[in-house]
C-alpha cells in the first residue's frame, strides 16, 4: 500500500482540489470539517503510516457495492467487560452513495449451533483490523487500486461516545467525499 501512496499520490491527482472550506450552518456556527495533513514527502508519509501516530483507515475506490464504497474493517475499543476482558465492537468503514460521508457500519452479532470454518475465517478477518477509540484522531487514506494511485490523507476525529447496539456504533467528523461519486 505504501508503494501506491508514494508513487502518484501527491504529484498527479491533487489537481484542482484546494483545501476544504467551512460552510456556515443556518444558525451561524461553522461546521466541523476535515483537517488535511500536509504530508508531501516520503518521509512524512511513512512516519504517519508506519510509526503508529494515528490509526490508519483505508478506503479503496475500486471496492464498491450497490450501496457505495466499502472501506477497511475496524475494531472500536469500548472499554472492558466486568470480567476484565477487552470489549471491542466490530465495524466496517463505509461511504454510502446517497450520503457521501464516512460512516462506520456495525456488524451483526448472531449465535449459531455449530462452530466451524466460517467462524474461524470471520475471526481472522478481524484479527488485524485497526483499533480506534472514541474522541481520537485517525488517518483516512483514500486509494484507487484500479488506477494505481492514492489521494490526500486526512486526519479527522472520532465521536465522543461508542454506541455498541446501534447500526453506526461510532461517528466521525463530517468528511464530504462527493468528489469520488
Amino acid at each position: 500500500m505504501l508503494d501506491i501512496i508514494l508513487h502518484l499520490c501527491y504529484n498527479n491527482n491533487n489537481k484542482g482540489r484546494g483545501k476544504p472550506k467551512k460552510k456556515p450552518k443556518p444558525n451561524g456556527r461553522k461546521e466541523s470539517v476535515m483537517k488535511k495533513i500536509d504530508i508531501m514527502n516520503r518521509t512524512e508519509i511513512a512516519k504517519a503510516i508506519n510509526f503508529g501516530e494515528y490509526p490508519v483507515l483505508t478506503i479503496d475506490l475500486a471496492d464498491r457495492d450497490e450501496y457505495g464504497l466499502v472501506g477497511c474493517k475496524v475494531r472500536i475499543d469500548n472499554g472492558y467487560f466486568k470480567s476484565g476482558e477487552r470489549y471491542f465492537v466490530n465495524a466496517t468503514l463505509r461511504v454510502y452513495s446517497d450520503e457521501k460521508y464516512l460512516t462506520l457500519s456495525g456488524e451483526n452479532v448472531y449465535l449459531k449451533a455449530s462452530y466451524g470454518y466460517s467462524d474461524v475465517k470471520r475471526m481472522l478477518e478481524w484479527a488485524n483490523a485497526p483499533v480506534i477509540k472514541p474522541d481520537q484522531e485517525v488517518l483516512i487514506v483514500i486509494t484507487d487500486s484500479k488506477n494505481k494511485c492514492a489521494y490526500d490523507a486526512y486526519r479527522i476525529r472520532t465521536g465522543a461516545k461508542v454506541r455498541p447496539n446501534c447500526i453506526e456504533p461510532l461517528t466521525f467528523e463530517k468528511l464530504d467525499l462527493s468528489i469520488f461519486f
